[in-house]
């Protein structure tokens, strides 16, 4: 019984550092580089990426947490925190004001805030 518990934690550990790995680094300065017109309910076009993020600065990362900084398009500047999901590439987080989902490949991150829409944005620094 010993043997399959310590073999069970063993496994546990090695699949939780296979996880890890296969996370991306994403410390830096993330920007928006496109903006995709969308129409509202009432019809009026709008950028969606206009409410969204400007930028997000990642300070620290921890295998599939990260946190930083959101500036906004008023340059207010709110913390983000976040953790990756097991396929290592789509990841959850919130903020002071908001919250949503992501996805990271390369250089490339793209954000989907519960409260603007998504916008695409490529690592800068």
């Amino acid at each position: 019984m010993r043997l399959v518990a310590c073999a069970a934690a063993v496994f546990t550990i090695f699949t939780f550092q296979v996880i890890a790995a296969d996370v991306p680094n994403v410390i830096g300065t993330w920007t928006i580089v496109s903006k995709k017109p969308s129409t509202d309910s009432e019809g009026t076009r709008e950028l969606l990426a206009d409410r969204a993020s400007l930028s997000i600065k990642i300070v620290r990362q921890d295998r599939e947490a990260f946190s930083g900084t959101i500036i906004g398009p008023k340059r207010k500047t709110e913390r983000i925190a976040g953790s990756f999901r097991r396929d290592g590439k789509t990841f959850v987080y919130s903020s002071d004001q908001t919250a949503g989902v992501g996805q990271v490949q390369g250089n490339e991150m793209q954000i989907c805030r519960t409260d603007a829409g998504c916008a695409l944005l490529t690592r800068t620094k």
